[in-house]
Protein backbone atom coordinates (compact mmCIF):
# COMPACT_ATOMS: atom_id res chain seq x y z
CA UNK A 1 0.00 0.00 0.00
CA UNK A 2 1.70 3.18 -0.97
CA UNK A 3 2.12 6.01 1.21
CA UNK A 4 1.08 8.71 -1.36
CA UNK A 5 -2.60 6.44 -1.10
CA UNK A 6 -3.38 6.27 2.23
CA UNK A 7 -2.32 10.36 2.43
CA UNK A 8 -4.76 11.11 -0.81
CA UNK A 9 -7.45 9.05 1.30
CA UNK A 10 -6.79 8.83 5.18
CA UNK A 11 -9.28 11.68 6.03
CA UNK A 12 -12.24 10.74 3.53
CA UNK A 13 -12.20 7.42 4.65
CA UNK A 14 -12.51 8.42 8.37
CA UNK A 15 -14.92 10.49 7.64
CA UNK A 16 -17.16 8.11 4.96
CA UNK A 17 -16.70 5.54 7.70
CA UNK A 18 -18.56 7.76 10.39
CA UNK A 19 -21.18 8.07 8.25
CA UNK A 20 -21.66 4.78 6.83
CA UNK A 21 -21.56 3.67 10.54
CA UNK A 22 -24.56 6.30 11.37
CA UNK A 23 -26.78 4.33 8.83
CA UNK A 24 -29.59 2.61 10.54
CA UNK A 25 -28.99 -1.50 10.09
CA UNK A 26 -32.27 -4.10 9.96
CA UNK A 27 -33.60 -3.30 13.31
CA UNK A 28 -34.04 0.77 13.16
CA UNK A 29 -35.64 0.41 9.47
CA UNK A 30 -38.20 -1.58 10.90
CA UNK A 31 -38.91 0.92 13.66
CA UNK A 32 -39.14 3.54 10.57
CA UNK A 33 -41.33 1.31 8.93
CA UNK A 34 -43.63 0.60 11.93
CA UNK A 35 -43.70 4.34 12.97
CA UNK A 36 -46.95 4.85 11.26
CA UNK A 37 -47.63 8.29 10.90
CA UNK A 38 -45.88 10.97 8.67
CA UNK A 39 -44.97 12.90 11.89
CA UNK A 40 -43.93 9.87 13.90
CA UNK A 41 -41.99 8.34 11.18
CA UNK A 42 -40.40 11.66 11.04
CA UNK A 43 -39.42 11.39 14.36
CA UNK A 44 -38.80 7.70 13.98
CA UNK A 45 -35.94 8.48 11.51
CA UNK A 46 -34.12 11.03 13.24
CA UNK A 47 -33.71 8.54 16.61
CA UNK A 48 -32.49 6.02 13.82
CA UNK A 49 -29.42 7.22 12.01
CA UNK A 50 -31.60 9.29 9.33
CA UNK A 51 -31.26 12.57 10.91
CA UNK A 52 -29.18 14.16 8.56
CA UNK A 53 -32.31 13.35 5.72
CA UNK A 54 -35.18 14.72 8.14
CA UNK A 55 -33.60 17.59 9.59
CA UNK A 56 -35.91 20.96 9.92
CA UNK A 57 -38.55 19.27 8.70
CA UNK A 58 -42.03 20.34 9.36
CA UNK A 59 -43.71 17.67 11.46
CA UNK A 60 -46.23 17.72 8.50
CA UNK A 61 -44.69 18.32 4.90
CA UNK A 62 -46.49 18.40 2.20
CA UNK A 63 -45.54 15.40 -0.86
CA UNK A 64 -43.61 18.27 -2.89
CA UNK A 65 -41.61 19.49 0.29
CA UNK A 66 -40.53 16.28 0.96
CA UNK A 67 -39.43 15.70 -2.84
CA UNK A 68 -37.61 18.91 -2.59
CA UNK A 69 -35.64 18.51 1.01
CA UNK A 70 -34.51 15.33 0.06
CA UNK A 71 -33.44 16.38 -3.04
CA UNK A 72 -31.87 19.13 -1.21
CA UNK A 73 -30.22 16.82 1.22
CA UNK A 74 -28.86 14.54 -1.57
CA UNK A 75 -27.30 17.28 -3.30
CA UNK A 76 -25.97 17.79 0.16
CA UNK A 77 -24.17 14.19 -0.23
CA UNK A 78 -22.77 14.88 -3.25
CA UNK A 79 -20.94 18.08 -2.68
CA UNK A 80 -19.77 15.82 0.32
CA UNK A 81 -18.44 13.32 -2.07
CA UNK A 82 -17.15 16.20 -4.12
CA UNK A 83 -15.02 17.48 -1.28
CA UNK A 84 -13.41 14.31 -0.49
CA UNK A 85 -12.07 13.54 -4.09
CA UNK A 86 -8.48 13.79 -4.73
CA UNK A 87 -8.09 17.26 -7.50
CA UNK A 88 -7.40 14.84 -10.32
CA UNK A 89 -11.21 13.31 -9.74
CA UNK A 90 -12.64 17.25 -9.87
CA UNK A 91 -14.48 16.27 -12.75
CA UNK A 92 -16.09 12.79 -11.73
CA UNK A 93 -17.27 15.44 -8.77
CA UNK A 94 -18.84 18.06 -11.42
CA UNK A 95 -20.66 15.02 -13.06
CA UNK A 96 -21.86 14.01 -9.83
CA UNK A 97 -22.87 17.06 -8.56
CA UNK A 98 -25.77 16.83 -11.66
CA UNK A 99 -27.62 14.11 -10.32
CA UNK A 100 -29.69 15.88 -7.62
CA UNK A 101 -30.68 18.43 -10.64
CA UNK A 102 -30.97 15.66 -13.24
CA UNK A 103 -33.60 14.38 -11.33
CA UNK A 104 -35.80 17.50 -11.59
CA UNK A 105 -35.45 17.62 -15.42
CA UNK A 106 -39.11 16.14 -16.08
CA UNK A 107 -40.65 18.81 -13.15
CA UNK A 108 -38.22 21.45 -14.74
CA UNK A 109 -40.21 20.58 -18.27
CA UNK A 110 -43.91 19.81 -17.07
CA UNK A 111 -46.71 22.47 -17.22
CA UNK A 112 -47.15 22.72 -14.06
CA UNK A 113 -43.33 23.68 -13.31
CA UNK A 114 -42.59 25.60 -10.40
CA UNK A 115 -38.62 27.75 -9.81
CA UNK A 116 -39.72 27.45 -5.79
CA UNK A 117 -39.74 23.76 -6.21
CA UNK A 118 -36.38 23.42 -8.31
CA UNK A 119 -33.42 23.42 -6.05
CA UNK A 120 -30.59 25.74 -5.00
CA UNK A 121 -28.66 26.76 -8.03
CA UNK A 122 -30.70 24.81 -10.07
CA UNK A 123 -29.85 25.21 -13.77
CA UNK A 124 -33.78 25.13 -14.71
CA UNK A 125 -34.38 28.22 -12.75
CA UNK A 126 -33.95 30.22 -16.03
CA UNK A 127 -35.85 27.45 -17.95
CA UNK A 128 -39.11 26.77 -16.21
CA UNK A 129 -39.67 31.07 -16.96
CA UNK A 130 -40.48 30.14 -20.77
CA UNK A 131 -43.36 28.90 -22.16
CA UNK A 132 -43.32 24.31 -21.71
CA UNK A 133 -43.23 23.97 -25.44
CA UNK A 134 -39.85 26.25 -25.27
CA UNK A 135 -38.36 24.62 -23.06
CA UNK A 136 -37.30 21.07 -24.76
CA UNK A 137 -35.74 23.40 -27.61
CA UNK A 138 -33.20 25.44 -25.43
CA UNK A 139 -32.33 22.31 -23.46
CA UNK A 140 -31.61 20.38 -26.87
CA UNK A 141 -29.48 23.62 -27.48
CA UNK A 142 -27.71 23.21 -24.02
CA UNK A 143 -25.49 21.68 -21.72
CA UNK A 144 -28.14 19.28 -20.77
CA UNK A 145 -29.32 18.17 -24.19
CA UNK A 146 -27.60 14.56 -23.82
CA UNK A 147 -29.90 13.77 -21.17
CA UNK A 148 -33.06 14.43 -23.43
CA UNK A 149 -33.12 10.73 -24.88
CA UNK A 150 -36.99 9.27 -26.22
CA UNK A 151 -35.50 5.66 -25.06
CA UNK A 152 -33.20 6.85 -22.00
CA UNK A 153 -34.58 8.13 -18.85
CA UNK A 154 -32.77 11.51 -17.66
CA UNK A 155 -30.74 9.48 -14.81
CA UNK A 156 -29.65 7.04 -17.08
CA UNK A 157 -27.94 9.01 -19.70
CA UNK A 158 -26.58 10.86 -17.02
CA UNK A 159 -25.02 7.42 -15.59
CA UNK A 160 -23.38 6.67 -18.95
CA UNK A 161 -21.68 9.66 -18.88
CA UNK A 162 -19.60 8.48 -15.90
CA UNK A 163 -16.65 6.75 -17.99
CA UNK A 164 -16.33 9.90 -19.62
CA UNK A 165 -15.78 11.71 -17.05
CA UNK A 166 -13.17 10.02 -15.72
CA UNK A 167 -9.56 10.57 -15.08
CA UNK A 168 -6.57 8.42 -16.04
CA UNK A 169 -7.05 5.55 -13.85
CA UNK A 170 -4.54 3.33 -12.63
CA UNK A 171 -4.70 -0.69 -12.48
CA UNK A 172 -5.90 -0.81 -9.24
CA UNK A 173 -8.23 2.11 -9.46
CA UNK A 174 -9.54 0.29 -12.64
CA UNK A 175 -10.22 -2.99 -11.13
CA UNK A 176 -12.72 -1.24 -8.78
CA UNK A 177 -14.49 0.57 -10.97
CA UNK A 178 -14.66 -2.60 -12.45
CA UNK A 179 -15.97 -4.41 -9.98
CA UNK A 180 -18.47 -1.47 -8.76
CA UNK A 181 -19.78 -1.50 -12.49
CA UNK A 182 -20.71 -5.44 -12.45
CA UNK A 183 -22.48 -4.95 -8.60
CA UNK A 184 -24.57 -2.36 -10.48
CA UNK A 185 -25.56 -4.15 -13.98
CA UNK A 186 -26.08 -7.52 -11.89
CA UNK A 187 -28.61 -5.65 -9.60
CA UNK A 188 -30.28 -4.40 -12.80
CA UNK A 189 -30.37 -7.51 -14.70
CA UNK A 190 -31.67 -9.14 -11.69
CA UNK A 191 -34.77 -6.48 -11.38
CA UNK A 192 -37.90 -7.54 -13.63
CA UNK A 193 -40.76 -5.52 -14.88
CA UNK A 194 -43.00 -7.43 -13.20
CA UNK A 195 -42.00 -7.36 -9.92
CA UNK A 196 -43.53 -6.27 -6.84
CA UNK A 197 -42.43 -3.71 -4.47
CA UNK A 198 -41.03 -5.73 -2.02
CA UNK A 199 -39.18 -7.92 -4.48
CA UNK A 200 -37.47 -5.11 -5.38
CA UNK A 201 -36.68 -3.52 -2.43
CA UNK A 202 -35.05 -6.91 -1.23
CA UNK A 203 -32.58 -6.54 -4.38
CA UNK A 204 -31.81 -3.21 -3.37
CA UNK A 205 -31.11 -4.40 0.21
CA UNK A 206 -29.12 -6.91 -0.87
CA UNK A 207 -26.93 -4.40 -3.56
CA UNK A 208 -26.80 -2.17 -0.29
CA UNK A 209 -24.86 -5.05 1.66
CA UNK A 210 -22.70 -6.63 -1.96
CA UNK A 211 -21.12 -2.62 -1.57
CA UNK A 212 -20.80 -2.23 1.74
CA UNK A 213 -18.97 -6.14 1.46
CA UNK A 214 -16.58 -4.09 -1.39
CA UNK A 215 -15.43 -1.67 1.16
CA UNK A 216 -13.64 -4.58 3.13
CA UNK A 217 -10.07 -4.71 3.09
CA UNK A 218 -7.44 -1.89 1.66
CA UNK A 219 -10.03 1.31 1.99
CA UNK A 220 -7.47 3.91 0.38
CA UNK A 221 -8.72 4.21 -3.30
CA UNK A 222 -11.45 5.95 -5.24
CA UNK A 223 -13.67 3.41 -4.99
CA UNK A 224 -14.31 3.86 -0.87
CA UNK A 225 -15.92 7.44 -1.84
CA UNK A 226 -17.91 5.99 -5.19
CA UNK A 227 -19.45 3.18 -2.63
CA UNK A 228 -20.48 5.80 -0.38
CA UNK A 229 -22.34 7.69 -2.30
CA UNK A 230 -24.11 4.93 -3.86
CA UNK A 231 -25.10 3.91 -0.75
CA UNK A 232 -25.99 7.32 0.19
CA UNK A 233 -28.42 7.33 -3.01
CA UNK A 234 -30.12 4.29 -1.84
CA UNK A 235 -30.52 5.85 2.11
CA UNK A 236 -32.17 9.21 -0.90
CA UNK A 237 -34.25 6.45 -2.17
CA UNK A 238 -35.61 4.74 0.78
CA UNK A 239 -36.10 7.81 2.60
CA UNK A 240 -38.14 9.39 0.03
CA UNK A 241 -40.39 6.11 -0.33
CA UNK A 242 -41.08 5.81 3.41
CA UNK A 243 -41.84 9.40 3.47
CA UNK A 244 -44.22 10.01 0.60
CA UNK A 245 -46.14 7.03 1.31
CA UNK A 246 -46.72 8.25 4.78
CA UNK A 247 -47.97 12.26 3.26
CA UNK A 248 -50.31 9.84 0.27
CA UNK A 249 -51.32 7.51 2.93
CA UNK A 250 -50.72 4.36 0.41
CA UNK A 251 -50.68 1.45 2.12
CA UNK A 252 -47.40 -0.39 4.58
CA UNK A 253 -47.40 -3.25 1.88
CA UNK A 254 -45.66 -1.51 -0.33
CA UNK A 255 -42.47 -0.74 1.85
CA UNK A 256 -42.28 -4.60 2.44
CA UNK A 257 -38.68 -6.09 2.00
CA UNK A 258 -37.31 -2.22 2.47
CA UNK A 259 -36.01 -3.37 6.05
Amino acid sequence: MSERRVNEYAYAHARIRGRIGDMPDEQGWQQVINAGDLETTIEAMAGAGLQYWVTDFPRRPSPEEIERRCLISLLGVCLFANAQLPERWKRTGQWLLQLPHILQLRAALSVNADKKQLLPGSPFLGLVAQPPEQRIKILREGQYAAYLDDNCSPESCWAAQFESSLPGVNAQERHTITRLGKLLADHYHAIESDMSPEQVWIQRGALFEHLKAVLAGDPFHIGTVLIYTLLESIQFERVRAVLLLRAYQWPSKLLGGLS
